[in-house]
């Protein structure tokens, strides 16, 4: 009866222990809608949270994960979007798309930048203004009308859109002030 519990017992420790163990191990990383509080939106944008919108996909070898904020005024809603290393992957992919996207950096990321410089110069209307002081590296991207921010951190980054503020420096310190925020709810690097 003993060595039956015994068999059990290592047959269960075998199971609980096998896989892939090839430095750290996966977790999921938190969906979009965990980086930002609802306190988060009332200090910054005034407004209050009514629901969040989570949606997840894959882009370029990145996990790609987005929230929508919806606000009461609606005008003041946001937008985060995601860009991380995949569960199982590369762990710099995010990293590497973010080089190429801003600095023309990696093989084959001339194409890409290019590609991804005119995607968001039609989005947001003009060339990225380098911001001082948030995450790694951060951009903003936008004109009168709208704008975005992009927040290098470790090996992943964040796109922030605002809505209800039409003044362009008081959009892109409202955006500063959420990413902040977001960033110390990011999980940390991973190799």
């Amino acid at each position: 009866m003993k060595s039956t519990r015994l068999g059990i017992v290592l047959v269960l420790l075998l199971a609980a222990t096998s896989g892939p163990v090839r430095g750290a191990v996966a977790v999921k990383p938190p969906d979009a809608c965990a980086l930002l509080e609802a306190a988060d939106l009332a200090a910054v944008q005034e407004a209050k949270l009514i629901e969040t919108k989570a949606s997840d996909g894959q882009e370029e070898k990145s996990a790609v994960r987005q929230c929508f904020f919806r606000t009461e005024p609606i005008a003041r809603s946001v937008s985060l979007r995601w860009v991380a290393p995949p569960e199982h992957g590369d762990a710099d992919a995010a990293r590497e798309r973010w080089q190429a996207v801003f600095h023309g950096e990696h093989e084959d990321a001339e194409e890409r930048g290019r590609e991804g410089e005119k995607e968001r110069e039609e989005e947001e209307g003009s060339p990225p203004q380098r911001v001082a002081g948030l995450g790694d590296e951060a951009f903003w991207t936008g004109d009168a009308a709208s704008g975005a921010l992009y927040v290098l951190s470790g090996n992943s980054f964040l796109r922030i859109s605002i809505g209800g503020v039409s003044d362009p420096a008081a959009r892109l310190e409202k955006s500063k002030r959420l990413a902040t925020a977001a960033l110390r709810r990011l999980p940390r690097k991973r190799r």
